[in-house]
């Protein structure tokens, strides 16, 4: 039972949008893109610039909490 309800309430935390942290950040990071893109688009260059660097920043998060979450897993299975 408690194993069904964890699962089960996942749902509506995405529908109300209580993302966990990476999930967030991933999100962020495809605002960053198509920001980036766009201004590319549009010719200015430095402003996309600006974009990349703030998205690899974010991903330099998301790489950083990847690498937290495996080594809870690892020393969880010890």
């Amino acid at each position: 039972y408690l194993k069904f309800r964890g699962v089960g309430m996942s749902w509506w935390k995405i529908l109300f949008g209580f993302l966990d942290p990476k999930n967030k950040l991933k999100k962020q990071l495809a605002v960053l893109h198509k920001k980036a893109f766009d201004a590319q688009r549009k010719g200015d260059l430095s402003l996309a610039g600006s974009f990349q660097i703030e998205a690899e920043k974010v991903m330099d998060e998301i790489i950083a909490l990847e690498l937290e979450e495996e080594k809870s897993e690892v020393t969880s299975e010890k």
